[in-house]
Order: C-alpha cells, then sequence, then structure tokens
C-alpha cells in the first residue's frame, strides 16, 4: 500500500487465502499437497518395482487405489502452485 497523505491507494491485490495451502521450508513456498503426492509416488513406483506386473484383480485393484490419488494430488498441488501469488 502506498500512503499519499493520510490517503491509502492499492498497489496490488495479495490473495492470503491462497497462503493457507502453502508451507515455508527453507524460505521457499510449496504446496501442502506436494509432500503428500511425493509420498503417494513413492508408494506406487516400489510397489511396481517390488511386484512385476500380473495380470491379477488383486493387483490391478492395487494399482488403481494407488494411482487415482497419486494423480489427484498431482493435480491439486499443480493448480495451487499456479494461484501462487507473486
Amino acid at each position: 500500500m502506498e500512503s499519499d497523505y493520510g490517503e491509502y491507494k492499492l498497489v496490488r491485490e495479495v490473495k492470503i487465502g491462497v497462503l493457507r495451502q502453502f508451507v515455508s521450508v527453507g524460505g521457499i513456498m510449496l504446496p501442502r499437497f506436494l509432500f503428500s503426492a511425493v509420498l503417494a509416488t513413492t508408494m506406487v513406483v516400489t510397489f511396481l518395482l517390488q511386484f512385476p506386473f500380473q495380470p491379477s484383480r488383486f493387483y490391478v485393484s492395487a494399482l488403481i487405489l494407488g494411482v487415482v490419488p497419486t494423480v489427484a494430488l498431482w493435480y491439486e498441488t499443480v493448480r495451487i502452485w499456479r494461484d501462487k501469488p507473486g
């Protein structure tokens, strides 16, 4: 904000509500969903590396239950990152 003899005018609008979706790590603002997205991605990759593909209901179900939340978490992470002020 700027002051012109006691009157204030808006120079730039900052979305404070968006900042609730971020956490500061070492001075860098990171989306909160990033940590969950990385964890889910790591779990899916570990599953794929430990269990080679087998066309079974168990394998496909486990893969779907891992991939769907991972995609949703990365989508939200990117969406929030784009709304980051500044």
